[in-house]
């Protein structure tokens, strides 16, 4: 049996902040919709959250979710996912971190993946190639923090901006 995963909307803490503390009713509701039609082992509800929702990242091990929705949405969330067998869906983009920095303390091989002599988090010893990988470790860091230590995460939208500007997503 192939699993479908189906996502209640984008990146809400940013494109709809309005709606933030909507998003989690709405995904259980969804949820109890497919339970309802015997589809809920089939078809997993996530949504995806914008890694802006992850207030530190580096090292990947200090992870954790903003103060404004750590507690308020993502616990709850995340305890809806791990209830459901779902998964958090997280878009990753490095770019922006690499365009927002004001040194160079990001290399350019490192935001791109290619070969280079990777970060080391001091707190783990794990060595990183890459700002894509360090990020999604921070996000399980965050979860961690949260209690959420089996829940899996999936990667969502990853890439850089067309034409150089912050909208529209390769």
């Amino acid at each position: 049996t192939q699993i479908h995963a189906l996502q209640v909307g984008n990146e809400v803490f940013d494109s709809r902040p309005d709606l933030t503390w909507s998003l989690v009713p709405a995904m259980d509701n969804v949820q109890r919709a497919l339970a309802d039609l015997g589809l809920a082992d089939a078809v997993k509800v996530s949504t995806p959250v914008g890694f802006s929702a992850v207030a530190v990242s580096w090292p990947p091990s200090d992870g954790r979710f903003r103060d404004d929705v750590a507690e308020p949405v993502m616990r709850p969330m995340l305890d809806l996912l791990q209830r459901t067998g779902s998964y958090l869906t997280i878009n990753l983009y490095p770019y922006f971190a690499y365009a927002a920095q004001s040194s160079n303390a990001i290399s350019r091989d490192y935001f791109l993946g290619n070969p280079n002599p990777g970060e080391r988090d001091p707190k783990t010893g794990l060595v990183y190639y890459s700002l894509l990988d360090a990020q999604f470790d921070a996000t399980y860091y965050a979860m961690d923090k949260l209690g959420f230590t089996s829940l899996s995460a999936g990667r969502g939208e990853t890439g850089t901006p067309a034409s150089g500007g912050r909208h529209g997503h390769n």
